[in-house]
């Protein structure tokens, strides 16, 4: 029999890809909350009893999902902090500014025939927001950074045998950037500061494609292993530079800034998105419970810099150097009764940023993940609530001229709120 997406699925899609945007915190900037279900068991989701947003965790799993079916939601990051500093025997403490960000995910499988599947997610797997004031120490590092992702990935899958499956798909990333930061200005012969420059960039976006492969393993009807590698993605974006001025309403100063001011105009820049290995082991020791521990392996070490080709040929240096990082991960499920199925997990993530080149985007240190969740279920219906509190470690700052980096400590804590509604047709 012939598939068709329905008219609504298509209008979903069509949707879910104009909306998906991610403007979030995450370790690096990676976001892991991207359903309710698989938030709720701490990301460890890769070998289990599977559900639409397999496409996200192990698309290899699309094999085990009879006929259609779909998972789309809302998830909403809110995050609070400071950073606190001392500069020349000063000290301080600068609020970052509250915000939540919602945005959607959206998970659609459907079952060929015995031996393949399809499937498309679109969901945010990059993301990063953060302000601080303008007059902030810290403001010649940055005070204002928004980083947009939208990913679309359609995938094939292939059951190889009974406990064999393997599947492959293709991303395509949209990205977009706007930074913010300002440059001093200091008398030559006296170092006595004079007035800032504010440089904007706006918009510098790109789109790239990647790729990911997965395999999942069933050992027996209790044990079963979960493997997914996604390739890394190479970004080159293009955007708008702008410059004003900034600093105290003296005519002298604003002629010397028209005298030093930099040029405006197109900024160039290139950053590699990491590629990760993702691996889950899970044991059913009855159709009601379920466990599964996880690891995330990212290549952090790609992302080495975001120096930024300036107009008049000048680059901008902003190196990064961060290192490679795990993610551990393990869920609980419990199918309470034949409508209701209780869910927790735990989450350790390590943070890539080295502390030489350490700077205010990300503005924490390891992190630790506590999430609840519940699923109510019929036959055909289900809606997922999850509850996520995420514990950051303070990140602590060496005063670095090189950055503009002070000594002092960052500080952010997220709480997590996620609703997924899936439909079997």
């Amino acid at each position: 029999m012939r598939f068709k997406i329905p008219a609504l699925i298509m209008g979903l899609l069509i949707m879910v890809w104009l909306l998906t945007w991610s403007e979030a915190y995450g370790e690096g900037f990676a976001i892991y909350e991207l359903d309710a279900r698989g938030t709720a068991l701490g990301g460890a989701a890769a070998a289990r009893r599977p559900d639409a947003a397999t496409v996200n965790h192990n698309p290899a799993q699309m094999t085990r999902l009879p006929g259609t079916q779909l998972i789309a939601g809302l998830t909403a990051i809110g995050t609070t902090g400071r950073a606190d500093w001392s500069r020349g025997g000063n000290f301080g403490r600068s609020p970052i500014k509250d915000a939540i960000w919602p945005f959607p995910h959206f998970y659609l499988t459907h079952r060929i025939n015995d031996k393949f599947s399809v499937g498309v997610s679109e969901l945010s797997r990059f993301g990063q927001g953060i302000e601080y004031g303008r007059s902030w120490p810290g403001r010649y590092n940055l005070y204002d950074i928004v980083f947009l992702t939208a990913s679309l990935n359609p995938v094939l899958a292939y059951k190889v045998s009974d406990r064999l499956s393997v599947a492959a798909g293709v991303e395509f990333i949209y990205a977009s950037m706007d930074m913010k930061k300002m440059i001093p200005v200091n008398d030559p012969g006296t170092g006595v500061h004079l007035f800032d420059i504010d440089s904007v960039v706006n918009n510098a976006s790109d789109t790239a494609v990647g790729f990911n492969l997965a395999a999942h393993y069933a050992f027996t009807d209790k044990w079963a292993i979960g493997l997914q590698y996604r390739g890394p993605v190479t970004l080159r974006a293009k955007g708008d530079i702008d410059f004003s001025y900034s600093g105290p309403d003296d005519p002298f100063l604003q002629g010397l800034y028209q005298a030093v001011k930099p040029r405006s105009g197109t900024v160039r820049g290139k950053v590699t998105l990491p590629d990760s290995i993702t691996v889950g082991l899970s044991y059913e020791p009855s159709e009601q419970i379920s466990f599964e521990l996880g690891a995330i392996w990212t290549r952090w070490s790609l992302y080495r810099n975001l120096d930024m080709a300036l107009p008049g040929g000048t680059v901008a240096e902003n190196p990064k150097s961060w290192k490679d990082t795990w993610r551990f991960m393990f869920g609980l499920e419990y199918e309470a009764l034949y409508w209701l199925s209780l869910r927790t997990g735990y989450a350790w993530t390590e943070s890539p940023m080295t502390g030489r080149w350490a700077d205010y985007s990300v503005p924490t240190d390891n992190r630790h993940s506590f999430s609840v969740g519940a699923g109510f279920h019929n036959d055909r219906w289900s809606l997922d609530v999850t509850y996520e509190y995420v514990y950051c470690q303070a990140r602590n700052y060496q005063a670095n001229p090189a950055s503009f980096a002070l000594d002092g400590r960052g500080k952010i804590t997220g709480q997590v709120v996620i609703l997924s509604l899936g439909h079997k047709f």
